[in-house]
């Protein structure tokens, strides 16, 4: 008996403090991962990488991300269906690159994850740079 009440007092404990330390970190994030984004539709594009592409995203004065992925990544997968169905904000310019080949691209942009997007200037220099995969914070890189 006296073991069985040790143990419940040992799991009561073990309980009580990982909900402290649940409830105790809820509060804390930075910009881009505390709150959802106010983005509902948009009517942006999504399409593959190419030169002219990316030149007809800037002639457009579209906000650019370059999104690299791979077709047998499954959140990539994922994330691109989010995109397509769930869209972009207007004026932004979503450009899909092979994670696979586009070897220039991942190093000047030092792209080493799959999912990551990459919002660039007319300059070709990164503004931003995420790779969590997540559809939230990929519309406010966006916008």
């Amino acid at each position: 008996m006296k073991k069985l009440t040790m143990a419940a007092l040992g799991i009561g404990a073990i309980l009580l403090a990982g909900g402290f330390f649940f409830f105790s970190n809820q509060g804390h994030c930075d910009d881009l991962n505390c709150k959802k984004s106010d983005f509902t539709q948009g009517t942006g594009i999504i399409q593959e990488y190419s030169e002219e592409n990316l030149q007809a995203a800037f002639d457009r004065n579209d906000r650019v991300g370059l999104y690299f992925k791979a077709n047998w990544c499954g959140n990539c997968k994922v994330l691109e269906e989010d995109l397509i169905q769930k869209g972009i904000p207007a004026g932004s310019t979503v450009l899909s690159v092979d994670f696979d080949q586009a070897f220039e691209l991942r190093k000047q942009y030092t792209v080493n994850n799959l999912h990551t997007l990459v919002v660039i200037g007319k300059d070709m220099n990164m503004i931003h740079k995420d790779s969590s995969g997540e559809y939230d914070t990929i519309i406010r890189l966006l916008q």
